[in-house]
């Protein structure tokens, strides 16, 4: 398995480094971006790095901004360490016009007012009626905004920096028990919200009400209070499911490490067995690969959820 960071500079040249001392890659069903850290060796230091890239077996896996980037020369060798997100990161911290985008696809909705570079979108069949962009609103929750009404899902991160709204087309993938490292299940109702009260065009909060039966089942007490979101004009009930949905991600949860990596990606179907824990064609909602002297691990999560059940 060969593995490569590619450091691109302002002026356009690009390095290739292939002595990797430790790498993470991990990628989420609910975040905007990639994330990509470690360290590898070079002979020498680059300056004005404008992008970091990983490729595993020349696929590209990761395309981004080089946050922070060190490089220490010590004992006769020079070791850069990084962290990066990739270009989609950005969805997360531009904001459309806010306003009524009508008749729009994904692609024209997120690229109405800002061109983001390295970033680009799923080529949906039809457009939907409209958007509601509000103030303060991200090109993010624009999107997640869109798939709701496009899908009735959240949107994901596919490839190194395109956005889906739909499930791509990926075959099955079966990992052998004699690979498994660990299997695993859990829960996480740290951020499950149990009652929502969103507030009507009059500023009154009792008209519109929702319990969570799924936090009522699990004795999980929290109420939140929310304005009146006019993103769901005419349907404020899916207004506030959208928001107990979202509360309710990565709520249960089952977890595989298997030595290597097959270039998996968010929402492909697996299935693995062992220690009475059965994963059947469940879709991965996190994926972690982790590169060290160890060896070559890869880590996936598959949620159930608000957007997964």
């Amino acid at each position: 398995m060969d593995f490569k960071i590619t450091l691109v500079m302002k002026s356009g040249q690009s390095v290739d480094f292939t002595t990797i001392m430790n790498l993470t890659f991990t990628k989420e069903r609910y975040t905007s971006h990639t994330l990509l850290s470690g360290k590898f060796i070079s002979d020498k230091l680059y300056s004005e790095v404008r992008s970091v890239a990983l490729y595993i077996n020349g696929k590209e896996y990761h395309y981004g901004i080089p946050d922070k980037l060190e490089y220490n020369y010590c004992d006769g060798m020079g070791v850069y360490s990084f962290s990066s997100r990739g270009y989609s990161c950005a969805l997360s911290y531009n904001q459309l016009t806010p306003g009524l985008y009508s008749d729009v696809t994904i692609s024209s909705l997120l690229q109405s007012n800002i061109l983001l570079p390295y970033v680009s979108y799923e080529e949906t069949t039809s457009p939907i009626n409209y958007v509601f962009v509000k103030d303060n609103d991200t090109m993010w929750d624009a999107a997640c905004a869109f798939s709701r009404k496009y899908a009735g899902d959240y949107p994901y991160i596919y490839g190194a920096n395109t956005v889906r709204v739909t499930r791509a087309t990926l075959a099955d993938k079966v990992i052998a028990s004699s690979n498994i490292v660990s299997i695993s299940q859990g829960q996480d109702y740290t951020k499950m919200i149990s009652d929502l009260h969103m507030r009507d065009l009059n500023g009154e909060y009792n008209t519109y009400n929702l319990t969570n039966y799924k936090a009522f089942e699990r004795s999980v007490t929290r109420h939140r209070h929310i304005s009146f979101d006019r993103q769901w004009l005419s349907e404020p009930d899916e207004a506030m499911q959208s928001v107990l949905d979202y509360s309710m991600r990565g709520m249960r949860y089952k977890k595989v490490c298997y030595c290597g990596f097959s270039g998996e990606e968010l929402r492909q179907p697996v299935s693995a067995s062992s220690s009475g824990i059965e994963i059947a064609s469940d879709e991965i909602s996190k994926l972690m690969l982790k590169v060290s002297p160890e060896g070559v691990f890869t880590t996936l999560w598959f949620y159930e959820d608000g957007y997964t059940d």
